[in-house]
């Protein structure tokens, strides 16, 4: 499995995430119905950090189908609409 560092996202007008990032690696950008199908087979595993630790994102399901969260059992403090826009 593969572990991504999130430090950046893009969001849609509803506030949705719609794209992962991070500049200082190989993987860059990844969609978030990529990232979401990632996760869900076990391909890799991403997350967020900060000074108080990390937290996993995962994926939750509601009427208008599948989205990105962070795990709240995680220790960051941050949330993936506070991270830099990309």
């Amino acid at each position: 499995m593969h572990y991504r560092r999130v430090m950046a996202t893009g969001c849609d007008p509803r506030g949705r995430i719609t794209r992962l990032c991070n500049f200082s690696t190989g993987w860059v950008l990844v969609t978030a119905t990529q990232a979401i199908r990632e996760i869900e087979t076990g391909r890799c595993q991403y997350y967020i950090q900060d000074d108080c630790g990390s937290s996993d994102l995962i994926v939750t399901r509601d009427r208008e189908g599948c989205q990105l969260q962070v795990d709240p059992a995680g220790a960051s403090r941050i949330t993936l609409v506070n991270l830099l826009n990309c």
